[in-house]
């Protein structure tokens, strides 16, 4: 499947009382396979909201939303949640490990989904711990790995299995500078390697790494 995204006037409100609040307001964005793009915006600005719609988890009011093949806007959530195990991976400012597995045995969770046989399961998470730079420390629980370690795997879990579509929402916004410039470098290297990596940030250091650079106010991006 293609790791193109494209939204055209695309637009999102949430319910307040007896009206209602745009959060994203007739935003068009696209993003090419092989793309580091980066939304950037104050806090409550949409950026988060724009990686939902992008993601399939929050639905629009308007637009039309296409990730690779898929008609985001009009899919089930049968078809989008096979979509997010299958093509797009989605990672967070808190990585949401879960602390009672190891790091490889988190990785190895979607692919464990998918039916894929445990040789397999194997072979794919120690090639994607070693492309994350963390491959001596698969056995690791979370409380074992510092901060920067537990998002690389994250960004491990969120492309295993040959997903080649990532969002990023504030993927740095607990990290110092230091780790931050590493999350972003391996970011980088994810895009060479023909994924598409959108990224959603308030961090300008992060522009240095980026192919372009969006700007996002009041759910309108520029």
């Amino acid at each position: 499947m293609t790791s193109r995204v494209d939204l055209r006037d695309v637009s999102v409100s949430f319910p307040d009382g007896e009206s209602r609040v745009t959060a994203i307001d007739h935003a068009s964005f696209e993003a090419a396979p092989g793309e580091l793009a980066v939304i950037r915006g104050a806090s409550g600005s949409g950026k988060s909201t724009l990686l939902n719609v992008i993601a399939g988890l929050q639905a629009v009011d308007d637009g039309t939303v296409r990730v690779g093949d898929v008609d985001v806007a009009t899919s089930g959530e049968e078809e989008l949640a096979m979509m997010r195990l299958t093509h797009v991976g989605v990672v967070f400012q808190e990585n949401n490990l879960l602390t009672e597995f190891s790091a490889s045995e988190n990785v190895q969770l979607p692919l464990r989904a998918r039916g894929w046989a445990t040789s397999q399961v194997t072979t794919e998470t120690n090639a994607m711990m070693e492309a994350v730079g963390l491959g001596a420390l698969g056995r690791r629980r979370p409380s074992q790995l510092s901060g920067g370690q537990r998002q690389r795997v994250g960004i491990a879990r969120a492309l295993v299995g040959g997903r080649n579509v990532l969002v990023a929402d504030e993927p740095t916004g607990a990290l110092d500078t230091t780790t931050s410039h590493a999350v972003f470098a391996l970011l980088r290297e994810f895009s060479r390697r023909g994924v598409t990596v959108i990224v959603a940030s308030h961090d300008p250091e992060i522009d240095t790494y980026a192919d372009r650079v969006v700007f996002i106010s009041d759910g309108t991006i520029s």
